[in-house]
């Protein structure tokens, strides 16, 4: 190669590096904010990387079924082990894998508590809204969103084609259709109208922590109705090829990292169809040497209330997420060997924060007490996204 070449190739690597540094930024800054009851799922998911490095004890993981149930200040309030809660609303089974190993980047817990019930409800396809939920949620940067949306390649289910045909609309096939998943600036481009000063915090990692540890406050209260015999159902149901692959991906992660994990269907008024997917699952897992708990088989020991404990079908408000969240610290505390960092200095800002979560936990028990005994006409939804 000619020296005179050397400067055209250096002046082009800087083009490139500049343009896609510029990408990266510019598209994080473009996302659209999406808030649920005061909840910023986002910053919740982002907030991981504000944590210092490998000081997570337990990582909670999983999608809304996951966020609502888990509150990690409680927990280390109870017995001083550190946990996050890490997930995103509608996030399908093939994305479990890239989401941990994402986490893990990170993070080196000893426990990985995985919550299922999204997994098993999962089918072989992936809605638009579904995907973007998640991939425009993770770092634009990150190599496991890239390899997310490949994982996903010809699964998907545009969003006009879900319209026009009920949610169960043929997936593409088109690699060109699947580009802005990829770099989604072009389907984002013009959203500056919607730009706001907090929009800037998105330009790169750490920039925020997350006060709730990832925990999504759930508020006010849905009455549902739920039938205690559904726990007495030994039949199974297969499961989509999607979910026992992710179920599998995630113990072979564990077992090759040494870390424990724990398969968990938190406590909510559970379908039929759930238990018999669950029943699979717990085979499954149990074949391969992990365990898998379903909370619903303890809804009065937990001193769960259908009436009061959640904020619409499915989702634990503040009053059952701290009932679950004590329930399982004792369990946990009782039957893995996590630490006590309430007296450790290194760990001072959990006390810090344990603070703040106190204020944050009064209000939200004021506000949910206030709403409580609302009655949801409609239970056909119950524990779906």
């Amino acid at each position: 190669m000619k020296k005179h070449h050397f400067p055209l190739i250096l002046k082009s690597l800087a083009f490139l590096l500049i343009f896609f540094g510029l990408l990266f930024h510019i598209s994080n800054v473009l996302r659209p904010e999406v808030t649920i009851q005061g909840n910023n799922e986002r910053l919740g998911m982002l907030g991981i990387y504000a944590e210092p490095k490998n000081t997570i004890d337990v990582l909670y993981f999983g999608s809304s079924d996951a966020t609502a149930f888990w509150s990690p200040f409680t927990a280390y309030e109870q017995t001083g082990f550190t946990s996050y809660t890490y997930g995103k609303s509608m996030m399908r089974a093939s994305m479990f894998e890239d989401m941990l190993n994402e986490a893990l980047k990170t993070q080196s817990p000893s426990l990985v508590i995985v919550s299922l019930r999204t997994i098993l409800q999962s089918g072989d396809t992936v809605e638009e809204a579904a995907l973007r939920s998640v991939t425009d949620s993770l770092p634009y940067s990150t190599l496991n969103r890239w390899k997310m949306i490949f994982r996903n390649h010809g699964k998907i289910v545009l969003s006009d084609n879900a319209i026009e045909n009920e949610g169960t609309g043929e997936p593409t096939k088109s690699l060109f259709a699947e580009i802005p998943f990829y770099f989604d600036i072009m389907k984002y481009h013009d959203n500056w109208q919607h730009i706001w000063e907090g929009s800037y915090h998105y330009r790169g990692l750490g920039r925020f922590s997350s006060s709730t540890k990832g925990y999504f406050v759930g508020t006010g209260c849905v009455q549902q109705k739920r039938d205690p015999s559904v726990s007495q159902i030994s039949k199974s149901m297969e499961l989509s090829e999607s979910a026992e692959n992710a179920l599998h991906a995630l113990m072979q992660r564990a077992d090759r990292d040494g870390f424990s994990i724990l398969f968990v269907m938190p406590p909510y008024c559970e379908s039929t169809e759930d238990r018999m997917r669950f029943n699979r699952a717990a085979e499954l897992i149990s074949e391969a040497g992990h365990m898998a708990i379903d909370f619903n088989d303890f809804w009065n020991e937990i001193g769960m209330d259908a009436e009061n404990d959640f904020y619409d079908p499915g989702h634990a408000n503040i009053l059952g997420a701290r009932k679950f969240t004590a329930f399982l610290t004792d369990y946990l505390s009782t039957h893995y060997d996590l630490p006590d960092r309430r007296t450790d200095p290194r760990y001072a800002a959990w006390q810090e924060g344990l603070e703040n979560w106190h204020k944050t936990e009064s209000d939200a028990l004021r506000n949910t007490i206030s709403k409580r005994k609302f009655v949801f006409e409609d239970d056909s939804f119950a524990g779906k996204e």
